[in-house]
């Protein structure tokens, strides 16, 4: 369930939002609280669980701007890209529409279905963030597990890689060199070597300490032979992640 703050000093106005919401919402989106001053919004999101916020820029006590910049300086950095800034006033608008605290801000005078659509898009856009956010975990608890250092940049390397395969869905064509680490190395400014080189020490490093039992089990091997790092991140798509790979891809291409 998303929940919703709609923060707007104008009753009457916030009701007719919030029918309009909760009837079009499909049972997965709410709104759980309206609020119609500045200090009333800011309890609201001190005290509950809210995750957008509709927010009038102009209302009595503190205006919008206040309450973004409030939020910012408490380090309420989990309500970034998650007001819907909405004013009369054109100049107001302007003053937010960069605000990093800010997915989209809107002319008070639109239609209402605009503003349902940007909030089912900033909802849209929360999920994909939070299962990505999901995805990163397992592959976290996974490298755990087999003891990689998550210390090494050779590891965060190498989580960078595996969730950039994972969010491209093409999972038996790429090739390491040529597809993921470019990508990798212009993030970090560094040459493609580099990003090998340190992947490929972060998997030696595992194999040095991780129990060749576990490794074993793991990757399905019957001696004692060193995953590669396709082994490993095929492994981690293909078991832990319920992706559809085809048998023995991590055996195409070479790393």
């Amino acid at each position: 369930m998303v929940n919703i703050l709609i923060a707007d000093d104008n009753l009457y106005y916030a009701k007719m939002l919030m029918n309009t919401i909760n009837a079009d919402s499909k049972g997965n989106i709410k709104v759980t609280h309206i609020s119609v001053d500045g200090k009333e919004t800011l309890d609201i999101l001190e005290n509950n669980n809210i995750d957008i916020v509709l927010l009038d820029l102009k209302m009595p006590i503190y205006d919008g701007r206040c309450i973004i910049n409030k939020l910012r300086e408490d380090g309420k950095d989990n309500y970034e890209q998650s007001i819907i800034a909405i004013s009369g006033e054109r100049e107001l608008i302007n003053e937010v529409r960069l605000d990093s605290y800010v997915y989209y801000a809107l002319d008070k005078v639109c239609d209402i279905s605009k503003i349902i659509d940007k909030l089912e898009e900033l909802i849209n856009e929360k999920q994909k963030i939070k299962e990505e956010q999901d995805t990163e975990k397992v592959i976290i608890s996974q490298l755990q597990y087999l003891n990689y250092n998550l210390g090494h940049k050779g590891t965060q390397y190498l989580i960078e890689a595996i969730m950039l395969i994972y969010q491209s869905g093409e999972y038996d064509i790429f090739n390491l060199k040529e597809d993921i680490y470019p990508i990798i190395a212009k993030k970090h400014k560094k040459t493609i070597h580099n990003i090998k080189g340190d992947i490929n020490r972060a998997n030696d490093y595992m194999y040095k300490v991780c129990k060749k039992a576990k490794i074993k089990e793991y990757f399905k091997f019957f001696d004692d032979t060193k995953p590669t790092v396709k082994n490993v991140i095929y492994t981690i798509l293909n078991k832990y992640l319920d992706k559809d790979i085809i048998e023995n891809s991590s055996n195409k291409n070479t790393s």
